[in-house]
C-alpha cells in the first residue's frame, strides 16, 4: 500500500509538473504581438522567455500595439551582435514612455505570435522612436522569421480590419 501510494504522488508530482510548464511555455491565452509590462503578480499571464528557463508574468494586453511599429530592420550592431530594429509612430513612442513612468524594475516583454522573446531592461525613455531586440543569441535566419511573422500579423489584423469596416459601413446603409 505504502508502495502504490508513493507511486501515485510521483505521477501526480510528474502530470503537475509538465502541465505547469506546458502552461508556463505557451498560456492558456493568446497574447497577442507586443510589448508588454511584467507584473509580479501571479495571475497575470505567465511565459517562458524563449531559449531560456526564466518565467515572467505579463500584464494585460500589449502596452505598445503591433499597429504602432511603423518599420523593421535588421542589422548588425557594433557588437558583431544581428538586431532587429523597431521604429514606432508617435502614439508608440507616447505608450513606451508611460510605460517606463509606471514599470518599477524598468524591465520590459516583447511577444511574437503568443512567444515571448524578449525581456530587455530599459535604460530610459526613446525620443526617436526606436527600439530594437539585440539579445545576441539570434542570427539573421531567427531575425527573419520574426520580421515575417510580425509583418503577416500585422497584415492579417489589417485584413480583419478592412473586414469589420465594409461591414459596419453595409450594415450603416441597410439602416
Amino acid at each position: 500500500m505504502k508502495g502504490e501510494s508513493s507511486k501515485i504522488l510521483w505521477v501526480v508530482l510528474l502530470f503537475l509538473f509538465i502541465g505547469s510548464n506546458a502552461f508556463a511555455q505557451t498560456g492558456r491565452f493568446k497574447l497577442k504581438t507586443g510589448w508588454y509590462q511584467i507584473s509580479a503578480k501571479p495571475n497575470a499571464y505567465p511565459r517562458k522567455l524563449e531559449g531560456t528557463g526564466d518565467f515572467y508574468f505579463l500584464e494585460g494586453g500589449p502596452s505598445i500595439l503591433l499597429s504602432e511599429i511603423t518599420e523593421l530592420n535588421i542589422y548588425k550592431n557594433s557588437y558583431g551582435m544581428y538586431c532587429l530594429k523597431m521604429k514606432l509612430d508617435s502614439a508608440g513612442q507616447l505608450s513606451w514612455n508611460k510605460l517606463l513612468q509606471v514599470e518599477k524594475d524598468n524591465k520590459l516583454a516583447f511577444v511574437v505570435k503568443n512567444r515571448l522573446l524578449y525581456c530587455p531592461y530599459v535604460n530610459g525613455q526613446i525620443v526617436a522612436g526606436l527600439v530594437e531586440i539585440n539579445r545576441g543569441d539570434f542570427n539573421v535566419k531567427k531575425l527573419k522569421k520574426i520580421k515575417k511573422a510580425i509583418l503577416d500579423e500585422k497584415k492579417e489584423d489589417e485584413r480583419k480590419l478592412k473586414e469589420l469596416m465594409k461591414k459596419a459601413m453595409k450594415e450603416g446603409k441597410a439602416k
